[in-house]
């Protein structure tokens, strides 16, 4: 009987570990499996870092281009508003040269004409 109870002990036990090794043989194809899942998923991460990374630094070059023009456009904005200024005084400053010329040419033409007249007066009288 003891015999017969250890034989049946012995069949459940080598079942149970049959059952026990597939499950552990499961168990590792599994870990194995998520590991390569993980592998890969990590892989593919660091290919979408990168990209993103590539991205950024393009964006800052572009940024510092826009802010290079930017600084640029301003320069020539502060520039041409300093030409119209200059431009603006020298037109101001010629005219009121001008004006001072033309009424410089306007007394010099006024004495002539009275002298012109007086001319006249004096030939006139003498006739």
């Amino acid at each position: 009987a003891q015999t017969l109870e250890f034989h049946t002990f012995e069949q459940h036990s080598k079942t149970k570990m049959g059952r026990l090794k597939s499950q552990v043989a499961e168990a590792k194809f599994t870990e194995t499996r998520l590991n390569k899942e993980l592998d890969d998923a990590k892989e593919d991460s660091k290919r979408k870092l990168a990209v993103l990374n590539r991205e950024l630094k393009s964006a800052r070059e572009a940024l510092n281009d826009r802010d290079k023009l930017n600084s640029k456009i301003s320069t020539q904005t502060n520039t041409i508003t300093s030409l119209k200024t200059r431009l603006d005084s020298l037109l101001r400053s010629n005219g009121a040269a001008e004006n001072i010329r033309i009424q410089s040419l306007s007394c010099d033409l006024a004495d002539a004409n009275k002298r012109l007249d007086l001319a006249l007066v004096s030939v006139s009288s003498e006739q």
